[in-house]
Order: structure tokens, then sequence, then C-alpha cells
């Protein structure tokens, strides 16, 4: 700008591309070096006006013993202010990182989220394929037991006995898998309504008939003389609950018996049902984690391979969405167990 004043022209050229020049640089700085951030500026300021006071205190000594008393003042600030800027600069580059790991893990969750959301997907649609043709070969080994399509012998009616009680095994499970699989996406529904909780247990009671049968264990159910209050219940998931304890007692039980009994809590409106059996009991430490998902307890682990942890798991989020609550006791390990599920009457 200033060589045009002394009619020199010749450099014109030189100035457009120091502009240049000077922007690339201006920028980089910029960008790699925090040139423009607030807290970076406002300490290089802070810093520069400091050493600018000592400097001139330096300037101005009147004494030898001024001059070297300030000029070590000068290098030690000098040096401080060098350390202090480096040390903003490593701090403002943490937060840097910080912020863009933040960044990442928000979409790397928003990712697994993603992902979760097409497992679940995907298990309640297997489970649903699976589902349908397990019911069908359930019907048909009914109808084949009750003699629709001829005269069964016996060995085959053991047989197809055996068959019939894996097979339900198998829907349980894939029951399991749905449930689970509607609790993680939240589209778990109930249809509430006024429930004789006496109808439930009694249906369970005579669909695990077969079942005990073959282990050989007793089976007993002490019903209540009068009807109890009514519960406000989601029948088929409150019955998949009963189905899940006393398919626990049955499995964890070797030989003996497993009751059940259902009464009514006049005082509290509660309706308390409860299932003991004489099997393998539990610690307190398994008692502690067996509502937890996938938890089994060592004891019955040793009894029964069979299973995935998954039904005392779904049957505490059932009860609870109910309003109610389950939990289990145990005197010890072989000295059996008892689960106890609590629900209000319907008002």
């Amino acid at each position: 700008m200033l060589l045009p004043i002394f009619g020199i022209f010749y450099l014109n050229w030189f100035g457009q591309v120091s502009i240049v020049a000077m922007a690339i640089s201006i920028a980089y700085a910029i960008t790699r070096h925090n040139l423009l951030n607030t807290r970076v500026v406002t300490t290089e300021i802070f810093i520069t006006l400091i050493n600018i006071i000592i400097l001139i205190r330096f300037i101005g000594s009147t004494s030898p013993e001024e001059f070297i008393f300030n000029g070590l003042v000068l290098l030690g600030v000098i040096m401080f202010s060098f350390l202090l800027i480096r040390s903003v600069l490593h701090e403002v580059r943490q937060r840097e990182e910080i912020s863009k790991l933040a960044e990442d893990l928000r979409v790397a969750n928003a990712e697994l989220k993603k992902l979760d959301q097409m497992k679940s997907e995907f298990v309640s649609l297997a489970s649903h394929q699976l589902r349908t043709p397990l019911t069908v070969i359930k019907g048909y080994i009914s109808m084949i037991q009750e003699g629709s399509f001829g005269k069964v012998a016996d060995p085959l009616s053991d047989a197809l006995r055996k068959i019939y009680i894996s097979n339900e095994t198998l829907i349980n499970l894939v029951g399991d898998f749905l449930n689970l699989s509607r609790i993680e996406s939240g589209k778990m529904k109930y249809t509430f309504e006024p429930t004789q909780m006496e109808g439930i247990i009694q249906s369970v009671f005579e669909e695990f008939m077969e079942v005990v049968k073959e282990k050989k264990l007793e089976l007993r159910y002490e019903n209540p003389e009068t009807p109890l209050a009514k519960a406000m219940l989601d029948k088929d998931k409150f019955k998949q609950v009963i189905m899940n304890l006393v398919d626990n007692a049955v499995k964890y039980t070797p030989e003996g018996s497993v009751t059940l009994k259902i009464e009514e809590e006049k005082e509290k409106g509660n309706v308390l049902f409860s299932v003991s059996d004489t099997g393998v009991g539990m610690s307190k430490g398994e008692l502690d984690g067996i509502f937890k998902r996938f938890s089994r307890g060592e004891s019955g682990s040793k009894v029964n391979t069979s299973g995935l942890g998954l039904g005392l798991y779904l049957a505490k989020r059932i009860v609870t969405d109910h309003g109610g609550e389950i939990w289990a006791t145990s005197d010890g390990p072989g000295k059996g167990s008892t689960f106890w599920v609590r629900v209000p009457v319907h008002i």
C-alpha cells in the first residue's frame, strides 16, 4: 500500500500474491492453532500486556541492580507465558478431542440401537414362524392321543406323550422369546379385565398333569372353598407367569411334590398365589439374582440343563406391569423352594 505513494508500481503483483498467502496462513492458524479461540486469545493478550509492561520496566532500569532484577523477572515471565499458553492450548485440544469422542459415541450408540431394534424384529419374526408349526404339531398329537384317527397302541401312546411334552417345552420357549422381544422393543401390550384367578390356576394344573405323571411327581392344587375376589389381569399373559412358575417347580424337583395354592388377603386387598416344591432349593445368593435376565440357579442347572433363564425375568416384568409383586423363598439347597405372586384385587 505504501509503494505506490513513492511511484513504485512494478511490485503490485507481489501484493496480490501476498494477500492470498496471508489469507491461507490465517485460515491455517485459525483451524490448526486455535488463533481465534476465545480462551487462547484472551490468555495471549493478557500475557502480551504483562510482557510489554515488564519489558518497559526493564528498558527503563536506572541502576545495574534494577537492570538485573527486571531482566530476571522478564525472563521468568517469558518462560511462564510460554508454559501457560502451551497449557491452555493443551486443554483446548483435550476439550476438542472429548467433544469428538462424545460425538463418535453418540453415532455408535445410535448404530447399536438400530442393530438392537433389527435383532428384536428378527427374533420376533423367527419366533412367530416357529410358533405356528409347533402349535399345529401340538394339535395333531392331541387328536391322535384322543383317538381321532383310530385306536392308538400303548407303546405309541407313550411315545406320543413324550413328543407332546417336548413340543410344549418348545412352545413355551418360543413364547418367552416373543415376550422378551416385545418388552425390549416397548411393544408389550396388555388387555386387563376382571378375572377369577382360580380359573387360570385350574387350567395350568390340568395342563401339567401329563408332565408330572411322566416324572412320577405329585401335583396338588389347594383350591379355595369360596370364590375369591377378581383381579385385573391380562389372562393370557398372567397364565404364562403361572405356567413358568409351575414349569420351573416341576423341572427342578427330581422327586416329591409340587403344590399350588391361592388365597385372598382381604385386609390388604390382594390375591396371593404360591407354588411350593420339594426340589433342589436355592441359596441366598441364588435367590438374590434369580429374577435377572438369563439367570439360572447353580443348584437347578445341575438337575436340568434346558432353559435359558428367561422365564422368571419375564414373569417379574409381567407381574410388575400388573401392579403386583413376585418373590421366592427357600430354606437352602436341597430343601425346596416357594415362589409367591401377589396382585391387587379389582375394586
